[in-house]
């Protein structure tokens, strides 16, 4: 019976997602206690440390998919958590430990478990789950050859299994015969060897599960999705009729919760697109693809000063950028020429497009996935309800047609050019409602002022979604690259841009205005006489009151200055004084200076104070300024200020700043560490080509450029392991840099090949004499650690001004002393 136990409780182990299979003697074995409490708000959670899943940040706040959901549930169950750890910092063993605690009734409930029959016998289970985990492919982050087209399309690959995922292995091997897939497998002993594998290249991809993904791999294939289950210790029923009745509610109330948390925790995002060599000599050879928009479909698709703009040309932008595809841009202002233009092919590529079968077009063009999906709105009269809405006529575009199919009744329905129309024909009484997209009716609205109407959300939650449509329907490359660049879209970046396009009102006249508002047009005409009338009265009363209004902002200021630790300062422009708050110590020795302007500039110090600088600018300030101190001291301060003004005269400057030297301290110092190779702490590959570019514009004098490797580093690391090997490249960056002076500017480029740059060495043998220094200092035994030899090719030019061609010469220089046996420097001019 033990041994059935065991088997059973392994395969909850399993679908805990952890890449490797742990040793878990005796600590699964089946119980059968039901030492429950009948009825607690303190729930015993198990909370195993898995990246997205459990997780505690640096400050030990708990965080991840389970938390986030446990805190949600919370809600509809009343409960309170205490989260049960293990001490060990292996994530077997944590498991290994919580479902032993499990078994034995020490903790109520364990997360991210498989659901059989066999370990039902062991553990109570919610009827549902909470989320989804999928088994994946995935390869590292940056090949560029291998992803779902190229798998799809017959290329052989061969895949890193673990031995004894049997189960993950055979749900791979019915997903590779159900698609056709041609693949070879090879099995390793755990998670750990099977990444190793692939990023040795011994295997071009891993099986393992999205949710257990390492950070330097990206998914290329998804396939059999698994529900994952709370685990409830067995017995404490009471425990599991809230959990069901809980998640129950919170389906309900928030059913994308389970959507939203994937997204957040496990959706994975590239720092860049990752395009094939395929792809990139497309688009090499592609034209500049033709795309049209709509003038009048703000904010998605618009035109401003004869341009076109929205939220859909900037991802087009932005995929230009990342990819090099060009697009030029044309636009229309109706449906009918829309149509004409695309049926006839004199297009490429369609800035919007909801994806539908019953267009006549469909079947003959290709359709992205969707970079923008958008909630539809009601609009109607505010005399009319919700309620009355059936046979009453409707305002739609004429693209909305199939997405609204089964609402429309052909008797009763008004066809319009634009979204602006629709509401025109509402207002107008000509229509009593229309249906569009939440972002368009909320600019249009905006911009139109029309104030009899309201807007409301579409109780049948239908959505419109914004795609790419590319014309040419055999294109699939362009179509796969676009798809790519949609699904590495960041959602704060769409949310930006429709943020501004949304407060990026179209041109709108006067004559428009009064047109639509005959009634407040009269009201304004009435306002503005009586505005010419009052207007000496005004200015007479303007100085006292703006008088009155500063001492109340400065009074405010000096408050705020209090409550939040921040120096507040006010200078007068016409008396030339400056006047601090309560911690005026940190600036001057009193909170009152006089003739501030006028003894900075006779005593010519005016480098020596940026505030000073701030100030005499006469205009608002939002800036990091670098402020000397009365200890003369010269520190970095948040600077925002605010300068108040008599008709064009500047009369009083009020401001605030804050110290942020060590937050400025800190960005500095964690930009340097990012430029900085982690092991030896010379210059990572994209850091060191920078920096080389850089010096390469800046100065045409002579330089040198040297690659170096070592001799037969790969048997060091056969013979004495990676750690060994590791120190190796330790210590040869320390030396090298010894060696060439500090002057040098040191890379490492990967594995054990670095790269040097000499800055205007006086000649050959300037440069000569670091390598037989390097030379040497390799000589001397190091306590550990093997003897080795560099090979060094050098160029010396002052022509060359790009990197890549740089190198390849350098490069070419250390093949040949390869060649001639290695241990050794060649220098050529």
């Amino acid at each position: 019976m033990k041994k059935k136990h065991y088997i059973v409780s392994m395969m909850a182990v399993i679908f805990l997602y952890l890449l490797g299979i742990g040793n878990f003697h005796g600590a699964l074995q089946a119980n059968n206690q039901k030492t429950q409490h009948a009825s607690t708000k303190i729930i015993k959670i198990g909370f195993p440390i898995q990246e997205g899943l459990s997780m505690k940040d640096e400050k030990g706040n708990y965080t991840g998919y389970m938390y986030d959901y446990l805190k949600e549930l919370s809600q509809y169950t009343g409960w309170e958590y205490e989260f049960i750890e293990s001490k060990s910092d292996d994530v077997d063993t944590q498991i290994s430990e919580l479902l032993d605690k499990l078994n034995k009734g020490e903790i109520d409930m364990l997360g991210s478990m498989r659901r059989s029959d066999e370990l039902a016998k062991l553990y109570d289970y919610p009827t549902e789950s909470y989320g989804y985990a999928y088994n994946v492919l995935a390869v590292n982050k940056d090949n560029d050859w291998l992803d779902s087209y190229t798998l799809a399309n017959g290329k052989k690959i061969t895949i890193a299994l673990q031995k004894k995922a049997e189960i993950r292995n055979g749900q791979l091997k019915e997903y590779v015969k159900t698609n056709g897939l041609k693949v070879n497998y090879k099995y390793y002993n755990n998670g750990t060897a099977q990444m190793e594998a692939v990023k040795k290249g011994e295997a071009d991809a891993l099986l393992s599960v999205d949710i257990a993904l390492a950070s330097d791999f990206r998914v290329i294939a998804r396939f059999s999705p698994d529900p994952m289950y709370f685990a409830v210790a067995k017995g404490k029923t009471k425990i599991v009729h809230d959990l069901n009745k809980g998640m129950e509610e919170l389906n309900e109330i928030n059913p994308t919760l389970k959507q939203t948390l994937y997204t957040k925790y496990f959706e994975e995002k590239l720092d860049h697109v990752i395009l094939t060599q395929q792809e990139k000599d497309y688009i090499k050879k592609a034209k500049t693809f033709h795309v049209m928009i709509m003038s009048n479909q703000a904010p998605v698709q618009y035109v401003k000063g004869n341009k076109a703009t929205g939220t859909a040309i900037d991802i087009l932008e932005d995929i230009k950028e990342e990819t090099g595809l060009q697009f030029s841009y044309e636009f229309v202002d109706n449906y009918h020429e829309y149509e004409e233009r695309m049926l006839h092919h004199e297009i490429d590529i369609l800035a919007s497009i909801n994806y539908d079968y019953s267009l006549n077009y469909i079947n003959t063009m290709s359709v992205t996935n969707a970079y923008l999906k958008a909630p539809l709105q009601i609009v109607l009269q505010k005399n009319t309800g919700l309620n009355a809405l059936d046979n009453k006529k409707l305002a739609i575009r004429k693209e909305l047609s199939s997405i609204l199919k089964s609402r429309i009744d052909p008797h009763n329905v008004i066809y319009a050019n634009s979204t602006q129309d629709c509401l025109k024909a509402v207002h107008d009484g000509k229509a009593d409602y229309m249906i569009d997209s939440s972002y368009a009716i909320s600019y249009y609205m905006n911009q139109l002022g029309y104030r009899s109407m309201i807007s409301v959300a579409d109780v049948k939650g239908d959505m419109l979604n914004y795609s790419f449509g590319v014309v040419d329907g055999n294109d699939h490359m362009l179509v796969g690259i676009l798809n790519k660049c949609i699904r590495n879209l960041k959602e704060e970046d769409i949310n930006t841009y429709i943020y501004q396009h949304s407060l990026d009102k179209a041109t709108f006249t006067l004559r428009d205005y009064i047109q639509q508002h005959i009634i407040e047009s009269m009201v304004i005409t009435l306002l503005i006489i009586i505005c010419i009338v009052a207007v000496f009265s005004y200015f007479y009363h303007r100085q006292l009151k703006m008088k009155r209004q500063i001492e109340v902002e400065n009074n405010r200021y000096r408050m705020l200055s209090k409550i939040t630790q921040e120096i507040i300062f006010e200078y007068d422009y016409e008396k030339d004084i400056l006047k601090l708050g309560d911690k005026h110590n940190f600036l001057a020795e009193t909170n009152e200076i006089e003739n501030y302007a006028k003894d900075i500039s006779s005593d010519k110090k005016k480098d020596e104070s940026s505030l000073f600088q701030c100030i005499m600018e006469m205009k608002d300030t939002d800036r990091e300024v670098l402020i000397q101190l009365a200890n003369k001291e010269v520190r970095w301060f948040h600077v925002v200020m605010k300068v108040v003004y008599d008709m064009d005269r500047p009369v009083y400057a009020i401001g605030r700043a804050v110290d942020i030297q060590e937050e400025k301290t800190e960005r500095e110092n964690l930009e340097k560490k990012s430029m900085m190779d982690a092991l030896t702490s010379v210059y990572n590959t994209a850091a060191f080509k920078k920096k080389i570019q850089l010096e390469l514009v800046r100065d045409k004098g002579m330089y040198a450029f040297g690659v170096l490797d070592i001799d037969y580093f790969k048997e060091v690391n056969d013979e004495f392991g990676h750690f060994i090997g590791d120190q190796v490249l330790i210590h040869c960056a320390d030396v090298m840099q010894k060696a060439f002076g500090e002057k040098a500017l040191i890379g490492r480029l990967g594995g054990d090949e670095f790269a040097v740059f000499l800055m205007a060495p006086q000649d050959e043998k300037a440069v000569a004499n670091g390598c037989a220094r390097l030379q040497k200092a390799l000589q001397t035994t190091i306590e550990g650690l093997p003897n080795i030899t560099l090979s060094m090719g050098f160029v010396m030019t002052k022509d060359v001004c790009d990197y890549n061609i740089l190198y390849q010469k350098a490069d070419k220089v250390l093949y040949e002393v390869k060649a001639a046996g290695r241990n050794a420097y060649f220098i050529k001019s």
